[in-house]
């Protein structure tokens, strides 16, 4: 679906991760996830005690499997709204808080072309990186398959793949491409919290 109210550039995304970031919730008495979230880290932000002088405290955005998919389109309206510029807070105090990184963990596609062109272009000017990790075998980065439906869903750029027996490696960019098959065996093992864990611990040690 194409992003309505302004959100995300205009650009297309999955419908399902977008209605439940952007979409009213009953329990949050209508309002949206994304401005959930973001109220209660400037709240969170506005009550701890810091010297009127220092920096903004910087916000990092990270999520897991499907988490990582809602993680990136609230990381990319985030980058919309504020890229380099504070935070603003639901709050009358002034805002602590800037956007630095993105940390995503076996995250499926979600996006089409015209999203990933632009949050690359946005992320040009960014002071802070978008860092989207792969366990070597995990099946969910794999879907949905591209060569099954229409629209082709693609993965942001800026992707390591990473095992607990090899060196680091990183993944082309899928954008005017035509991403790898979905792996013949699928084996969820290698997408649990615990493997990305043991796969990066082998990554930072020497």
């Amino acid at each position: 679906m194409q992003a309505t109210e302004g959100h995300l550039w205009g650009t297309h995304v999955s419908e399902g991760v977008f209605m439940t970031m952007f979409g009213p919730f009953h329990r949050l008495g209508e309002q949206t996830p994304f401005a959930y979230i973001k109220e209660v880290i400037c709240l969170i932000a506005s009550n701890m005690p810091r010297d009127p002088t220092s920096p903004p405290i910087d916000v990092h955005v990270t999520g897991h499997s499907l988490g990582a998919s809602y993680a990136s389109l609230c990381y990319a309206e985030l980058l919309r709204l504020y890229n380099n510029q504070p935070i603003d807070p639901f709050v009358t105090s002034p805002s602590k808080l800037i956007l630095r990184d993105l940390y995503t963990f076996g995250s499926p596609r979600f996006a089409l072309e015209d999203f990933v062109d632009v949050f690359m272009l946005v992320m040009d000017t960014h002071h802070g990186y978008s860092w989207r990790i792969v366990s070597e075998g995990d099946p969910v980065t794999l879907v949905p398959p591209v060569h099954l439906i229409d629209p082709k869903f693609i993965h942001l750029d800026k992707a390591w793949q990473v095992s607990e027996n090899a060196e680091p490696q990183e993944l082309p960019s899928e954008r005017n491409s035509h991403p790898r098959p979905p792996i013949p065996v699928i084996n969820m093992s290698y997408h649990t919290p615990w493997a990305y864990f043991n796969a990066l611990y082998r990554a930072a040690t020497p």
